[in-house]
């Protein structure tokens, strides 16, 4: 939902179905930006993933958000005082 351009204002829909298109944005494998081909990348809402999961018979053993995230692009934004969740982590497995 947020640009990753700082003040990273928010600029897209949190239910949005087309994916994003990035030319040469660094990101937390290539800091640099050199990549040559562009990447896409396809936002999921929390529902699609657990219900996902549930639609595959998976069983959830655990779910926790974080106000951090394992990049440095949206640091900043662990800064703020209102604060969101920037991560997840979901672990699911299949019923015996």
């Amino acid at each position: 939902m947020f640009n990753p351009i700082p003040p990273h204002a928010m600029d897209s829909s949190y239910f949005r179905k087309e994916p994003f298109i990035d030319e040469m944005l660094p990101e937390y494998i290539d800091t640099q930006g050199t990549g040559s081909a562009p990447s896409y990348w396809f936002p999921h809402t929390l529902s699609d993933i657990i219900g996902g999961c549930l639609q595959q018979g998976l069983q959830l053993r655990h779910f926790a958000e974080y106000p951090n995230e394992i990049s440095v692009t949206y640091a900043a934004l662990e800064q703020n005082e209102a604060r969101l969740p920037l991560s997840y982590s979901l672990i699911a497995e299949r019923a015996d």
